[in-house]
């Protein structure tokens, strides 16, 4: 997605070092259905580069404005991922 917009939009900070360095917990909901973008050209990638666990990557039925249509599911997915991730 970075490489997408970094070369079509602005010229766009590069990020990419940025990310590989980030310790935290992540999580990726995405749009089976997204035209626009699609998640294989960009799983192995944000996968690789953020050390996301598989367990938190979701693809959901929706497409590109997945928070317009499927609220719920996407704040339960973020509701969980934060319960799941708290400092003891």
């Amino acid at each position: 997605m970075y490489y997408f917009f970094s070369r079509t939009c602005h010229n766009l900070p590069n990020y990419k070092e940025l990310l590989k360095k980030l310790q935290m917990p992540t999580m990726v909901i995405w749009g089976k259905d997204d035209d626009f973008l699609k998640w294989k050209p960009q799983e192995s990638l944000v996968s690789h580069d953020l050390t996301i666990d598989e367990k938190n990557i979701h693809q959901i039925e929706a497409k590109h404005f997945i928070q317009e249509e499927k609220p719920e599911e996407i704040s339960n997915f973020i509701h969980s991922f934060i319960q799941d991730n708290e400092i003891k």
